[in-house]
């Protein structure tokens, strides 16, 4: 999502590069969604009725993420282009980030009003958000996906069933310690842990934690050359996965769960929603805007709804119908602004933001 996709494999030398084309421009179509998506959740639009599904959003954005800049990774010949690439890579999402903490500070610092307990209290929950969380709303998927990144690409070189069977264990704890909270803190040393954890490096499912297996998992797909096939019993497989995620929302999350960000099932369907969407042949002249669009979108939608909350609030008009429409409509305001100023002579800067 954060990086030049397109860019990202458009070198590769692959039999059927036809096929190859197709499945970015399918994967730029879902990023876009999954844009919409992470709106509705944040807007509380289907009050529930969609969160198993909507919940997908996120883990996928750091699939597509990872398995492009892998992609690109492997098309790099020796070590020192692939660092290269990592280094490129770690620089535009810190750029990406730059722009957007300093246009939306505003926003930010009022908001998180980080000097609640005191000046040094407040030095230390900005750090912790900079570097383990958020600092502007939604900014904690940059963070995590560029630490990840980092954990897992100088580790490479080992077998990926290996680094995805590690970060299986991890993800498994995530969920453990977030959707399971309530559960898993019932044992006296698991909720002092979660309490020291949380103090310093905030709730997990907002962190980079929850950002490993999805990043491994991203590498996979990009390490290997296997094509998949849509056919019944990949749809088969996709709709018992789905069956499973409504599951277990309906049956132990809504039941027994503290947030609903990390149910198990979502691992089985995301893994075959994205061999799904990626196998998908289609062609869409404007993938490059949908990919603008969805970086725009995601990086700004939350401080925009924040906004438009408080005002709808104190109108007491609290739908969330018009709160999602007016946050969307907003946001691409803003994205299509940018992208013509972009254009114009002293604002190439704006190229940044996405």
């Amino acid at each position: 999502m954060l990086q030049s996709d397109k860019e990202a494999v458009s070198k590769e030398t692959q039999p059927n590069s036809l096929t190859n084309r197709q499945n970015i421009d399918s994967l730029d179509m879902l990023k876009f969604v999954l844009s919409l998506m992470v709106i509705a959740i944040h807007a509380d639009l289907f009050n529930g009725i969609l969160n198993p599904w909507l919940k997908t959003a996120v883990p996928l954005f750091f699939i597509i993420s990872s398995y492009f800049f892998f992609k690109k990774v492997n098309s790099a010949h020796g070590t020192k282009n692939q660092n290269s690439v990592f280094k490129k890579f770690i620089i535009r999402n810190l750029q990406l980030y730059a722009f957007w903490f300093v246009l939306l500070s505003p926003v930010t610092f009022t908001v998180r009003n980080y000097g609640r307990d005191g000046f040094w209290m407040g030095v230390f929950y900005f750090f912790r958000g900079l570097l383990c969380s958020s600092t502007f709303y939604a900014s904690w998927f940059i963070t995590a996906l560029v630490i990840a990144t980092a954990i897992i690409y100088p580790l490479r070189k080992i077998n990926v069933n290996i680094l995805l069977s590690i970060a299986l264990v991890i993800s498994l704890a995530v969920s453990m310690f977030s959707t399971y909270k309530p559960i898993t803190t019932q044992i006296d040393a698991f909720k002092e842990f979660d309490k020291y954890y949380t103090f310093i490096f905030t709730e997990p499912n907002n962190s980079f934690p929850v950002a490993i297996f999805w990043v491994v998992l991203g590498k996979k797909f990009a390490d290997s050359n296997k094509n998949y096939n849509i056919d019944f019993k990949l749809i088969i497989a996709l709709v018992i996965s789905a069956v499973l995620l409504l599951f277990e929302f309906r049956f132990f999350v809504d039941k027994f769960g503290g947030n609903n960000e990390c149910p198990f099932a979502l691992i089985p369907f995301c893994t075959l929603f994205f061999i799904f969407c990626k196998e998908l042949n289609v062609q869409i002249t404007c993938s490059k805007l949908l990919r603008k669009l969805s970086t725009v979108i995601y990086a700004s939608h939350f401080s925009i709804l924040i906004l438009i909350r408080g005002v709808l609030r104190a109108i007491d008009f609290n739908y969330s119908s018009i709160l999602y429409a007016l946050t969307l409509a907003i946001c691409l305001g803003l994205a299509f602004l940018i992208f013509f100023l972009e254009k114009k002579k002293g604002f190439s800067w704006l190229k940044y933001s996405h």
